[in-house]
Order: structure tokens, then C-alpha cells, then sequence
């Protein structure tokens, strides 16, 4: 099963080291570049979230995209 990213839109695979939450982080706020300020600084909040429940609990690797 491939990746459900559709084409073209960014997207990123992170390892689930610590240091790859402030990377999920900054690749939010870079891929959304230009958009409202609120809406990226809250993408960029949730996918933090995220990335930390998959350093802390799934230990997996982990796909952002925006």
C-alpha cells in the first residue's frame, strides 16, 4: 500500500527521534508559507502533537504532509 499523500503536495518522512517534532514543526509552517498566520501556527501546533505521540508511543516513522 503506498503513501496517501496525494501528488504534489509536500510531504515528509520523519524517524521517530525527539529533534523531528521541531522539524515536523517547521516543515508545517514552510509548507504553508503565505497562509493566514493563525492557520499555520495551529497546523503547526497539531503537527507537533503528533510527531510527539509517535516519538513517545508508536515509534514508528511518521508522515507529515500539508
Amino acid at each position: 500500500m503506498g503513501s496517501p499523500v496525494p501528488p504534489g503536495v509536500p510531504s515528509w518522512r520523519l524517524a521517530p527521534e525527539p529533534e523531528n517534532v521541531a522539524a515536523a514543526r517547521s516543515f508545517v509552517r514552510s509548507a504553508l508559507d503565505g497562509a493566514d498566520p493563525d492557520l499555520v501556527e495551529t497546523a503547526a501546533l497539531l503537527a507537533g502533537e503528533l510527531v510527539t505521540n509517535v516519538v513517545l508511543h508508536a515509534r514508528t516513522e511518521a508522515e507529515v504532509w500539508a
